[in-house]
């Protein structure tokens, strides 16, 4: 069985397509699994996996230097230890995914 492909995405996708994209956001969750830890949700999207990050990464990622937020180094260490794409608009957590 193949596994459907994993975007983890930081709460600036998440707003932006929740207010101008919520439909194609919506159809790329039935092509890949999209999840957003609990922690960044914003606001209530539905058909979204929603996870819960682990305390070790959460305690990870507050230890984390600046200039990118916990929340940003969160994301970065969840794609990291799970082998997903992060997705980001944020120019200098996209610069990190790479």
């Amino acid at each position: 069985m193949i596994s459907a492909p994993v975007l983890i995405t930081d709460s600036c996708v998440l707003i932006d397509y929740a207010k101008s994209a919520k439909d194609a956001l919506m159809m790329l969750a039935t092509e890949v699994r999209v999840v957003v830890p609990r922690i960044l949700l914003v606001e209530e999207v539905h058909g979204l996996s929603i996870d819960d990050a682990p305390t070790e990464a959460l305690l990870e990622a507050a230890r984390m230097p600046r200039p990118l937020s916990s929340f940003d180094w969160l994301c970065l260490i969840l794609a990291r230890d799970n082998h997903w794409t992060c997705v980001s608009n944020d120019k200098r957590l996209r610069a990190q995914c790479l």
